[in-house]
């Protein structure tokens, strides 16, 4: 049986549209020879994740991506995909479909085995769990960095106009003649106080020599200073072991008789008190001293005007008069 070319043509056409159709559901995850075992998954973003995207478990593909749709009248706009599993792959019905992204911004499903015994039908939704978006996570850390980065430029471009100022007003070159009349200044300092040490070195080594004079007296005199820290010890060991309470106590009470006396004297109370008040009194007593004095005094040079009789019948003794006395002034 002869085919003629139509037929040729037409068959080879049709093996190439086959082909094409298996490649083309292929690429985008889709085998047409294995069973279809499909479960759905709601997100509120997808985030870029589009067809053929692979779904694993911990890092196995069980599955692929099959379409993502738009839930109609749905007032978020969430975004219905469908997921064609594996033949054979089982997942228990309280798993998880967590969208992830890698460094690279590709998107991948991956399935959180959960621990129920009923198992995912086909048609069922699983829940689902979004990943956090990487670069706007990242927008959101490098922004304060972002504006730090903008503020330190224009902190950095009003600099630069500062300096362009001072460049332009020759600043810069009247501070580096300030700073070379400074560097001659403290040159001219250095040769004035190296003059100075030249002038006084004997005054300077005479300061030395009596320093050293005075720290080897004391280093002879050590053992006597030792023993006058001894003795200052001893006196503040005295000082710690006395009852300084008991001694204050009865000096008080001294001071407080004092005062009580000095307090009776002032008001006139006592012998004291009329010695210092009464006036007449301290005169009487004042010229009864000066009279005994006087009488003291006649009885030494005329002792035979009070006694009449000698043992061996002496001579008289030459009268002697008795020194003028000065009168007495009172102190009212």
């Amino acid at each position: 049986m002869k085919v003629s070319n139509e037929s040729k043509v037409g068959i080879f056409a049709a093996f190439g549209l086959a082909i094409l159709f298996i490649g083309y559901n292929f690429l985008h995850g889709d085998n047409i020879f294995k069973d279809k075992n499909y479960v759905y998954v709601i997100y509120e973003n997808v985030d870029g994740l589009v067809q053929a995207d692979e779904v694993e478990v911990n890092g196995f593909r069980v599955g692929s991506v099959a379409t993502l749709d738009l839930i109609e009248n749905d007032p978020k706009g969430r975004v219905l995909v469908t997921v064609n599993l594996d033949e054979g792959v089982t997942i228990p019905r309280n798993s998880i479909a967590k969208l992830e992204s890698d460094i690279l911004g590709e998107k991948t499903i991956q399935l959180k085995l959960g621990d129920a015994k009923e198992l995912v039908q086909k048609g069922d939704t699983l829940e689902s769990k979004e990943l956090a978006n990487l670069f706007g996570e990242l927008r959101k850390e490098l922004l304060p960095v972002k504006q730090k980065a903008e503020h330190l430029m224009g902190s950095i471009d009003s600099v630069m106009m500062v300096v362009q100022a001072i460049v332009e007003g020759g600043e810069i070159e009247r501070s580096i003649d300030n700073f070379g009349n400074a560097i001659n200044q403290f040159r001219l300092t250095a040769k004035s106080i190296n003059e100075l040490i030249e002038e006084q070195s004997i005054n300077i080594d005479a300061v030395l020599t009596n320093l050293k004079d005075v720290t080897t007296a004391i280093a002879e005199n050590d053992t006597g200073i030792n023993k006058v820290i001894a003795n200052l010890g001893a006196v503040s060991d005295s000082l710690a072991k006395m009852d300084l309470p008991a001694f204050i106590a009865t000096l008080e009470g001294t001071l407080s008789e004092v005062e009580t006396l000095l307090a009776s004297a002032n008001a006139g109370e006592g012998s004291l008190g009329l010695l210092v008040k009464d006036s007449e009194l301290y005169d009487n007593l004042n010229n009864s001293a000066e009279n005994l004095s006087n009488l003291l005094f006649d009885l030494k040079q005329n002792p035979g005007r009070y006694v009449h009789f000698s043992l061996f019948g002496g001579r008289k003794n030459k009268k002697q008069e008795p020194p003028a006395t000065q009168p007495s002034s009172s102190t009212n």
